[in-house]
C-alpha cells in the first residue's frame, strides 16, 4: 500500500474528529479500496471449467481461416 499523509483534526478537549487528506492520497486511498474489492471478488469465484472451452489456437484458426 502506498503511503499517504492524513492531517487530523481535534476538537477543544484534544480527541480527534476530522481527517485531511490531500486529493492526491484520497485518490490513491479510493484506488487501494478498489483493488481489494476486486481481488476479493476473484477470489470468491468458483474455479473456472475448462472444460469444453475453445483453445485459443482453435480460436485464430477461425478467425484467420487456417
Amino acid at each position: 500500500m502506498k503511503k499517504i499523509n492524513p492531517k487530523f483534526l481535534y476538537d477543544e478537549k484534544n480527541k480527534k474528529r476530522g481527517v485531511l487528506l490531500s486529493v492526491k492520497d484520497f485518490e490513491l486511498l479510493i484506488e487501494e479500496i478498489e483493488d481489494y474489492y476486486d481481488y476479493e471478488l476473484v477470489k470468491s469465484l468458483e474455479p473456472f471449467d475448462f472444460e469444453g472451452a475453445t483453445s485459443l489456437e482453435d480460436v485464430r484458426k477461425e478467425i484467420l481461416g487456417k
